[in-house]
């Protein structure tokens, strides 16, 4: 009797080997995702759960993952609002991320009167 684990691999052996004969196409308009500098953008001050957060993520997932350096940035202030603008105005030369609470983030449109972004993707 097979343990699990040898199930799993030959599994995944399998998988990966049917997707060899599958033909892939590439997108030539844009450089790959990781080509470009990683930033995770903290809309609060440095200490806080969500810039805890956003550090564990940094690490564990995104530098363990993509073996690629990960900066976090805290850009505290206006209820998140000017973090979030930072991370809507950011060049292409860099790939932005933004970890926040979903409350402050989601109300502010509703509580500000002029929104240096849009709420919603456009």
């Amino acid at each position: 009797m097979r343990d699990r684990r040898t199930v799993l691999m030959e599994l995944s052996a399998l998988a990966a080997a049917a997707g060899l004969g599958l033909p892939v196409s590439s997108a030539h308009a844009q450089a790959p995702f990781l080509s470009r500098s990683v930033r995770i953008v903290v809309p609060y001050p440095a200490g806080g759960g969500t810039d805890i957060l956003g550090r564990l993520i940094a690490d564990h997932n995104c530098h363990a993952q993509w073996n690629h350096s990960v900066v976090v940035e805290n850009i505290g202030g206006a209820a998140g609002n000017i973090g979030a603008a930072n991370v809507a105005r950011s060049s292409l030369m860099a790939t932005p991320l933004m970890v926040a609470a979903p409350g402050p983030i989601s109300t502010n449109a509703f509580l500000y009167k002029d929104m240096p972004y849009g709420p919603r993707p456009s």
